[in-house]
């Protein structure tokens, strides 16, 4: 499969199976169901009940949030395992399996930012020094600015978009061998991910990847105008029910096909052995 046909497959990927794409929009739309039922009731709101009701509606919304969209990116994680296993169908929902599936992919996520993470706290002490009075003259911007200087603040800023940038690149592709295997640990097989990575060329990998995001800015852009519509929460919920879920399907479909790539190059023995 060539550079377009990537993308061009995933486009109409997601129109497959207009039921399901529904049913994760519906799914990503409920967490926000109790803050804007607050929203909208605010135009004659008692100043006793709202503070109250607010609170409530926010706890509301996080623990939906966490449970659906848990549940919601362990679905979407099946449609990558689908299509590095060349089955083109869309995945049934199995709530418990899909749910573990999105746990096991917040493991990645976040087990791949915190490398990062630590190597920015280590070069940030180092540029800015341990010493005592510096650290506790920082409460302000300007304090910020004329302590650390602004040169040391954009090379640390290039520094976190490089590090995060590089982690990212490496987290999409162990999920994507953690998708092929089964095995949770695979997705932290460094000398595999760099394995894959190289089988499709390491300025590919990057440059697919860059246009899928740009590709999925620009939908969120024309998306967007939705929310323009003079009604209230219509078009909200037009976004979150069509575009949104449209552009995590198109997402999933995308890296699963960009990982097939990987495999139509020669790899390592050890490698194939890994996958095989």
């Amino acid at each position: 499969m060539n550079f377009s046909e990537i993308f061009v497959d995933s486009f109409k990927y997601p129109i497959k199976d207009y039921l399901k794409l529904i049913i994760v929009g519906i799914l990503s739309f409920i967490p926000l169901i109790p803050t804007l039922a607050i929203g909208a009731g605010s135009s004659n709101p008692n100043p006793g009940t709202l503070p109250v009701l607010g609170i409530i509606s926010l706890l509301i919304s996080f623990i939906l949030f966490v449970v659906l969209y848990i549940f919601i990116f362990g679905y979407l994680f099946s449609i990558t395992k689908n299509t590095v296993h060349n089955n083109e169908n869309f995945p049934d929902f199995k709530f418990l399996d899909n749910f573990v599936d999105g746990i096991k992919i917040v493991i990645i996520d976040v087990m791949y930012s915190i490398i990062p993470s630590i190597l920015l706290v280590i070069i940030g002490i180092v540029a800015i020094g341990l010493n005592p009075d510096v650290l506790s003259s920082l409460n302000s911007p300007e304090q910020i600015l004329n302590n650390i200087g602004l040169y040391k603040i954009l090379i640390l800023f290039v520094l976190s978009l490089i590090l995060y940038g590089i982690f990212s690149l490496l987290s999409i592709m162990g999920t994507m061998i953690f998708a092929k295997t089964g095995n949770l640990g695979d997705a932290f097989k460094f000398k595999e991910v760099f394995n894959r990575i190289s089988s499709i060329g390491i300025l590919k990998y990057i440059v697919l990847i860059v246009v899928l995001d740009i590709i999925l800015i620009l939908i969120q852009f024309i998306g967007s105008f939705i929310n323009l519509i003079p009604f209230k929460f219509i078009g909200t919920l037009i976004f979150m029910i069509l575009f949104f879920p449209y552009m995590l399907i198109y997402y999933y479909r995308v890296i699963g096909l960009i990982y097939n790539e990987s495999e139509t190059e020669s790899l390592p023995p050890e490698s194939q052995q890994n996958i095989n």
